[in-house]
């Protein structure tokens, strides 16, 4: 997963804010669109990275439980690792599930928005929303590997840039013309993660 920028300090609890607020009026859009800049940070934009973050830690817990397990079983197992094998698969099926699921419920109740496009809840499968949901050219997937807001034209209330114009790796090319706006290979820093 790539860096998730902003800080979890200071906002107000997901669950709070809903019932505060109310649930949002869904909207979504494929068409790409200009639209008129509130040059404040939009509130969705720290409450999806608070929950993104506080799924992405509940997932890692998920998944070293898991494996702790998996090595118990398979020194009890008397020599039976299949059963192992079978059971962390589907535990990791589970956490990856539930990962999912918390990645996609602020959006859904801001927008109407799907990060992960869940096609089947019994075996799991799925796929990532490559669509332009906000209309600001650059699909709904790598916004979030970016940490972007999904639903937002300009995530940080720039007026002057919005999400195609910005440049999240910092290699000089706008996230919307780079072939790969999430990795920079020449960062001499070595601070983007997110080169594969």
């Amino acid at each position: 997963m790539g860096i998730l920028s902003g800080c979890a300090e200071g906002f107000t609890p997901v669950d709070e804010w809903l019932a505060d607020t109310g649930e949002p009026e869904t909207a979504t859009t494929t068409e790409t669109i200009e639209e008129p800049c509130d040059p404040t940070i939009p509130e969705s934009t720290g409450y999806m990275q608070y929950e993104w973050l506080q799924a992405q830690g509940q997932y890692d817990e998920c998944m070293i439980k898991a494996e702790i397990d998996y090595d118990y079983c398979l020194l009890t197992s008397d020599g039976d690792y299949d059963e192992c094998h079978d059971w962390y698969d589907a535990t990791e099926a589970n956490c990856r599930y539930w990962y999912m699921v918390h990645v996609n419920k602020i959006p859904l109740r801001y927008c109407g928005v799907q990060v992960y496009m869940i096609e089947n809840e019994d075996d799991y499968t799925w796929d990532v929303n490559d669509n332009d949901e906000d209309g600001d050219g650059i699909s709904t997937w790598m916004e979030y590997l970016m940490g972007s807001n999904v639903c937002e034209y300009y995530t940080w209330g720039e007026c002057s840039t919005s999400d195609y114009a910005a440049d999240y790796d910092a290699d000089g090319v706008p996230n919307g013309e780079d072939d790969n706006p999430i990795c920079n290979e020449q960062d001499p820093g070595n601070a983007q993660i997110d080169c594969v």
